[in-house]
């Protein structure tokens, strides 16, 4: 073992986001549809304003503004970054001192331990329930014995897809006194009001994160927003790098925010597809007994034995399928009809013959 590495790194276990080429990928919640056309225009005209020779604006003003204008926020309550994930990972770093506590839920998006560990702070974990369920008086309770110096969860939940209503959170964030962050990447998705960002400007101890990275298919991009009283913006722009966006991000992202009327039907059609793979893998859960869960998201997760979601991923890959594998879970992203019914003839195929050879 190398001397010079500390033993924080050694102990964190990294992160393997999927990678080779498939044909249909279903694992990393992605949008099956490219931007609209408006926006594709708006993106070549952008490429030719660019001065390449100079850095970008390091407070991405102009795209901080447009993403404030669409929420019904202030610019001052705006903070860029690369991805949601940069944030979690600056607020966690400017927020929180080794040896504290951070409190997280199970299951839940996997990186906000990750960059705690990193930090070396200390990770509270609180599992959910079996329907995947928040408890948030016991969460409460965690927080007065503990004494955590921030929670994390994100609302919808990745991955379990299951979301919370905006008053919920509301009435947990008002009793608890630590900063809550609720990580809001898939909020376009649900059908109902679970978003607290235009709460999170006036309260003292809210961050909300969002991403164009899902509902606005910009995964590529790897843009994200911080929102906050403007105290604890301010802070968090403090402790970011000075030139963290590049140009060409900040310019194509601003301009899918100046057409965002133009994603509600590509929206609509992620949601109507979702709620198809649902229905699919709900009539198969009837004949060959794996659990599917409800989903307020743009995926869909399952429970199987752990034998059975290895097996599955591995047949599944092997005919080009990619889904996302967490023993005994399978999360399976809505992608197009076309990507859906090649996922729903694989999978039901592997589940005959496996019933069929019992």
């Amino acid at each position: 073992m190398n001397r010079y590495i500390p033993n924080r790194l050694n102990k964190i276990e990294e992160y393997r986001p999927g990678v080779g080429s498939y044909p249909v990928r279903l694992d990393a919640n992605e949008s099956p549809f490219s931007p609209p056309v408006g926006v594709m225009g708006a993106f070549a005209e952008a490429v030719k304003k660019i001065d390449y020779n100079r850095y970008p604006d390091p407070l991405a003003k102009e795209l901080a503004s447009a993403f404030a204008k669409a929420h019904g926020v202030a610019p001052e309550n705006v903070v860029a970054g690369n991805g949601s994930d940069e944030l979690i990972s600056v607020i966690v770093n400017g927020f929180l001192s080794e040896g504290e506590r951070l409190l997280v839920t199970a299951p839940d998006f996997s990186m906000y331990e990750f960059y705690g560990a990193l930090r070396g702070v200390e990770i509270l974990t609180l599992p959910k329930s079996e329907d995947h369920g928040i408890d948030f008086d016991k969460m409460l309770s965690v927080v007065e014995k503990s004494r955590p110096s921030a929670l994390i969860f994100s609302n919808p939940c990745n991955p379990t897809g299951r979301a919370y209503h905006r008053d919920e959170i509301m009435d947990f964030v008002s009793r608890v006194k630590t900063l809550v962050i609720v990580d809001e990447a898939y909020a376009e998705f649900c059908g109902f009001d679970c978003s607290v960002l235009d709460r999170s400007v006036k309260t003292d101890n809210l961050i909300v994160l969002r991403t164009l990275s899902k509902a606005y298919g910009l995964a590529a991009l790897r843009i994200g927003f911080a929102v906050a009283n403007p105290a604890l913006a301010s802070a968090i722009r403090k402790v970011k790098s000075p030139y963290n966006v590049n140009t060409l991000t900040q310019l194509f992202a601003l301009a899918a925010l100046r057409h965002k009327e133009e994603y509600a039907p590509l929206i609509g059609a992620v949601i109507r597809e979702k709620e198809r793979l649902f229905e699919r893998l709900c009539t198969l859960s009837e004949v060959y007994g794996f659990v599917v869960y409800p989903s307020d998201t743009n995926f869909v997760l399952i429970k199987c034995d752990d034998d059975d979601a290895n097996n599955i991923y591995t047949v599944l890959c092997e005919e080009g399928i990619k889904i996302r594998c967490m023993p005994p879970y399978l999360r399976i992203t809505a992608g197009s009809k076309e990507e859906t019914e090649k996922f729903i003839k694989a999978f039901e195929a592997h589940l005959a013959r496996k019933h069929k050879n019992r």
